[in-house]
Formats: structure tokens, sequence, C-alpha cells
């Protein structure tokens, strides 16, 4: 039976996202988008209510919004043995956007090559690597895809990827084969294009230089690659649970480095995690090293 989505539910997920430094209009708008996906789809109204907060805390850890509108991530019902469980899933548009917020390169191109399309790949050619065009819609299948990334200086780097190779990724996906397996949805199945687009996306951006040790990108592209099955998602850290230990190998410390040069305390930090004396002597140093790199990065 199918349960509607509540603000009180949300509760738990909202104070995580308040520990990970996010403003409270963005936690408020952020888990207004997550109630009008989840109530809004018969299927994530079945989920595990961990498993919903679980994907929603996902989602704010990466910086990505929900907003169905902009499409940089989304929440799905993914089917399991044990039941449905709620996703949270990075879409190919997302990595590219945090790729760019993070200086990694200045724009993307991300095409499929259909078998009617006149494509020429010149990899050493860092101004046009790809010369790609097509006349009418008759084109075909899809044979490929590409991705083209402007880098800071202006030269251009491309990755390249037949469908074969697409599909020997979908090959390894557990959730794909047990989909198929069952006749049950996934979105290798509901949309390849959408899937192809993203893993040569998240393969060429492993090879960008992201300059940041706290990534977001990296931690999206890390989350993402995790084939989640209902054990992994209802096991994953219980937002209802004792506090977690809080080290630099956290998944949530680069966001406590932040509130903590926001002006958190460590009364804050142990209300919200177990934190040893190291631990914050650690989060203040970090802290105050991000602030004065900010701060340079604002006078240069």
């Amino acid at each position: 039976m199918s349960k509607q989505l509540t603000t009180a539910t949300l509760a738990p997920a909202k104070e995580r996202m308040k520990a990970l430094g996010l403003s409270q209009e963005l936690i408020t708008r952020e888990t207004g988008y997550a109630l009008q996906i989840v109530n809004g789809n018969t299927k994530l109204k079945t989920c595990p209510p961990n498993s919903v907060l679980s994907a929603i805390v996902y989602a704010a850890s990466t910086g990505l919004t929900l907003n169905p509108a902009v499409q940089h991530a989304c929440l799905i019902p993914r089917w399991s043995p044990n039941g449905t469980v709620c996703e949270f899933q990075p879409m190919y548009r997302g990595l590219m956007f945090l790729a760019v917020q993070e200086g990694a390169a200045t724009k993307f191109n991300v095409q499929a090559v259909h078998a009617n399309d006149v494509f020429k790949a010149t990899p050493d050619n860092d101004q046009q690597p790809v010369t790609h065009e097509f006349t009418g819609f008759n084109r075909g299948a899809i044979v490929g895809y590409y991705s083209v990334a402007t880098m800071l200086d202006g030269t251009k780097t491309a990755e390249f990827m037949s469908v074969e190779d697409i599909h020997e990724v979908r090959a390894n996906s557990d959730g794909y084969k047990y989909a198929v397996k069952n006749n049950k949805t996934h979105p290798w199945i509901n949309n390849e294009p959408e899937m192809g687009k993203k893993t040569i996306i998240k393969r060429q951006c492993k090879r960008l230089p992201s300059g940041k040790a706290d990534s977001a990108l990296y931690a999206a592209i890390e989350i993402d690659s995790k084939d989640y099955t209902v054990e992994t998602v209802v096991d994953a850290p219980k937002l209802k649970a004792g506090k977690d230990v809080l080290n630099d190998k956290h998944k949530d410390w680069a966001g406590c480095v932040k509130s903590v040069m926001g002006g958190a305390t460590k009364k804050i930090a142990r209300e919200n995690f177990d934190v040893s004396d190291d631990a914050w002597k650690q989060l203040v140093k970090e802290a105050a090293a991000l602030k004065l790199e900010q701060e340079l990065q604002q006078t240069a």
C-alpha cells in the first residue's frame, strides 16, 4: 500500500542536510522537490521510507538539485528481490554541471552517433577532435557515443565509445541483469540513450583534473557507480541510527568543513556526529585553509 510522503517524514533527512552545511532555504527547496517527485510516483510511494531519506541525503551531498526541470538528478524506483527501493541517480547533465562548476572544463558536447551519420574522429586535434553531420532524421540505429570537453585554455579533448563498449558496461550492472531476468524496469531498459551518454561522461570526467580534494563530481560518480539493491540502500547509514563517527574518510566530511568555515561550533558538530578532539582540530584546520583559499581566489 502506498503512503503519502510528508514534511514530517523528511525531518531526519533535513537534519542531515543541515549537517552538510546547506542553507535552510536550499533544504526547504530540495525537500519540496522530493515531496513532489515521490508523491507523484506510485512506485516511489511504496519504497521503504529509509531508502527515500537516504536517496535525498545522497542527492544533497553532491550539490545536485532534484528540480525536474533542470534534469541534473532524479529519484527513481528500483526493483530488487525484496521489493522496490528509492534510488538517487545523477543524470549526465548533472555530471557536466559539476565538472564545469569545479573548473574541470568550461563546457561539454555529448552526442550519440547513428549509423547514417557522417562522423569523423581526429583525437590528436585539440581544436576540432570531432566532425559530426547528419541530414534529416532517418539516422539509423545508434552505433556509438562521444563527448567533447572544452578545457580552461580553450583546447578540446574527446572521449569515444562504441555501442558495444556501452553494452559491456551495461552487462556489468547486476540491477540490469536482475531486471531483464525478472521482466522489471531499469534505466538501461527504459532509457538506454540517456545511460549511454552518462556512461561516456563519467569516463571522460574521470580523466579530467578536478583540482578539488572534496570533489562533488567524483562523489556523484562514485554514488552513481554503486549498483544499488534493497540491501545496500536500506543498510546504508540509517538516518535515525546512533551518531556516526566523524573523520576525514566520512562521506559528510567535506560538508562539515564548510559548516565549520561558516561558523559551526564543536557543540553543533557533536549534536550530529561523534567528533573526537583530534577530528575537531582537523576540521578547524581544513576550514581555515579553505577560507584562505576562497579569499585568495576573490582577490586574484
